[in-house]
């Protein structure tokens, strides 16, 4: 029996993040994280240990089910890989003329994908100091099994709240700009869509007791977004207090808890 070939392949939907490490689980809780950020359990990941936390890149399987054996060059940009060297902006090529970054800053890792224009923008704009090209294959993408204990994962996970908000902070939201082009109006819609409904089930499912303030701003960011039918591009919470901001028709809007 023949194995697989392995090669770079890099879906244009996928997410970058983070979250706190526990001992014997960090696969678990980088995969929780992830699921609740895709809306699906079924996900392929790539992730690595660092610094006491989970570092990942995460897609929806289906996105590589036609690439068994694929790896990601875009791996480098987690700590802990051997071919990480800092922080920066992680770059490579993808089909069809786009590119797809992850940008890793501090205990923050973002992703983006778009037109190799639109990829430099990005990071000049998040502040980005060097750039790296990644070439090489990377490690590989898993598939976590046991959905049923993902649940279980996720919801403790989500009662620690820090790894949830995480998950959001430096998943790579810009990836919902990037489908901002006029041609691709449906297709955003869609996923602005699919965004929407997977944050709001994951903060419907906290138990009230766990629902600190950080979460209920999450829960106003996500229904000003449904209200103004925008795209929610960022969010953070620093300091007691939230801000986030969102795209309406190629304008930006803002918000801010009191």
């Amino acid at each position: 029996m023949s194995t697989p070939t392995t090669h770079p392949y890099t879906p244009r939907n996928f997410i970058a993040g983070q979250v706190k490490a526990v001992r014997g689980k960090e696969l678990q809780a980088a995969a929780a994280a992830a699921s609740a950020v895709l809306g699906t359990e079924s996900i392929a990941i790539i992730h690595s240990i660092s610094q006491g936390s989970v570092w990942y890149l995460a897609a929806t399987a289906a996105d590589l089910a036609s690439h068994p054996g694929a790896s990601s060059t875009l791996s480098a940009a987690l700590p802990g890989t051997k071919n990480h060297q800092g922080d920066g902006a992680y770059v490579c090529d993808l089909a069809a003329g786009m590119q797809a970054v992850v940008l890793k800053q501090g205990e923050h890792v973002q992703s983006f994908v778009g037109a190799a224009a639109m990829v430099k923008r990005f990071a000049r704009l998040e502040g980005a100091k060097v750039g790296y090209t990644c070439t090489d294959e990377g490690l590989l993408w898993q598939l976590p099994a046991e959905p049923a204990k993902l649940r279980a994962w996720r919801l403790n996970l989500a009662l620690t709240v820090s790894g949830l908000l995480l998950a959001l902070g430096s998943s790579g939201v810009w990836l919902w700009a990037a489908y901002g082009v006029s041609q691709q109006t449906a297709l955003r819609d869609a996923l602005r869509q699919e965004h929407v409904k997977a944050w709001s089930t994951a903060v419907a499912g906290l138990e009230p007791a766990a629902y600190p303030k950080a979460l209920a701003d999450l829960q106003k960011a996500i229904a000003q977004a449904k209200q103004e039918k925008a795209v929610l591009l960022k969010f953070e919470h620093q300091n007691g207090r939230s801000s986030w901001s969102m795209s309406v028709n190629g304008r930006v809007l803002t918000g801010a808890s009191n």
